[in-house]
């Protein structure tokens, strides 16, 4: 929890930074703290490892939980492990392709909206970083963010290693009763899944014809089950 409110200290410090004009932004630096020190730069956001931070949770830099934190762990890498956030902001706000994962960058106010929600809304003092990407999670949904940004998201969570496994929601038209998408309860419609599925989910639709015109545009799994399913109307 300590290096998630770490790096939200440099989170605001730098949109600050790249919209006040303040300092040296030029392309080459705009994501660096403390550019202008004598001693010049103490982090880069877009590159921690640059400055021994790690970039995603895999990383060798990366300080694991410990039971004693103290100043020779970093006090559990509250200060070391801002880096996955840092990157995660990065790669939200400007996009690159990292680890495999390719994003398109949201903006500066697009993010900053995102993380006002996290941390005066959704996320507590006790959150790591799985907690972090459930907040993310539903600011985005909060903020309206649409499906092909919130794949985005998805896609930046995986490749800092934040990403959850994702919910498994179930559909079957011949269900009756309560429907909460549980494999109990199923929703009846594919229009019912995809109003409550996040980039990450796991959609399984039983066997049958589902006349309905639906939009499957999530970064999701999608399976049949008990034989084949036929959308549309």
């Amino acid at each position: 929890s300590g290096a998630i409110n770490e790096s939200f200290s440099d989170v605001w410090g730098e949109f600050v930074d790249l919209g006040n004009g303040a300092g040296t932004d030029a392309p080459a630096n705009r994501w660096e703290i403390g550019e202008d020190l004598v001693g010049g730069a103490i982090r880069d956001m877009s590159d921690p490892p640059a400055f021994g931070d790690p970039d995603h949770i895999g990383h060798p830099n990366f300080v694991a939980p410990v039971s004693n934190p103290n100043d020779g762990n970093d006090y559990g890498g509250v200060h070391t492990n801002s880096g996955v956030n840092n990157k995660l902001c990065f790669l939200l706000t400007d996009g690159d392709t990292f680890r495999g994962q390719a994003v398109v960058g949201m903006g500066i106010n697009a993010v900053a909206d995102l993380y006002y929600e996290v941390t005066t809304n959704l996320i507590t003092s006790s959150a790591d970083y799985y907690d972090l990407y459930d907040a993310l999670v539903q600011a985005a949904v909060n903020e309206g963010w649409s499906h092909v940004q919130r794949n985005h998201l998805y896609r930046a969570c995986l490749a800092v290693q934040i990403a959850g496994g994702g919910t498994t929601i179930y559909v079957d038209a011949s269900h009756s009763g309560p429907e909460d998408g549980s494999a109990a309860n199923p929703f009846n419609t594919v229009g019912e899944a995809m109003a409550v599925l996040n980039p990450g989910d796991h959609l399984f639709i039983r066997a049958g014809s589902y006349p309905e015109t639906v939009t499957l545009d999530l970064v999701m799994g999608l399976i049949e089950t008990d034989g084949p399913v036929t959308i549309g109307p």
